[in-house]
């Protein structure tokens, strides 16, 4: 026979919690981190704090569509261009923006895969 549990019937009995392992502690937690998806999915690179990257490297130059600052720092993406001004888009601490394709371009167009490096502030 099935019996409900209550609240009175849990008395005393203790649950055991899920403690995560390292490898499943999130990997953009005290980091800045690109994603090449919108909404924070696809081929993702977890930034340290005061490490400016090149994203070449990292296989996310001109792929980057999304990212989340999980820092106290500002930091901004950088778009090398020849013989013109660097475009840059920054970051407040704390923020996530989910679709570069919203956010215009200076030379037109959206930010979407123009990102070549992320430097701090």
């Amino acid at each position: 026979m099935l019996r409900k549990l209550t609240a009175a019937g849990l008395v005393g009995v203790a649950f055991i919690g899920f403690v995560p392992s390292a490898e499943a502690a999130d990997p953009c937690e005290n980091r800045f981190c690109v994603f090449a998806n919108m909404e924070g999915r696809g081929d993702r690179a977890a930034i340290p704090v005061g490490d400016d990257e090149w994203l070449g490297p990292l296989g996310l130059r001109d792929r980057v569509t999304s990212a989340s600052n999980d820092t106290n720092r500002r930091v901004c993406l950088v778009d090398w261009r020849t013989f013109m001004r660097d475009p840059r888009l920054c970051f407040a601490p704390n923020s996530y923006h989910e679709d570069f394709g919203r956010i215009d371009y200076p030379n037109g167009g959206s930010w979407s895969n123009k990102a070549d490096e992320v430097e701090w502030d």
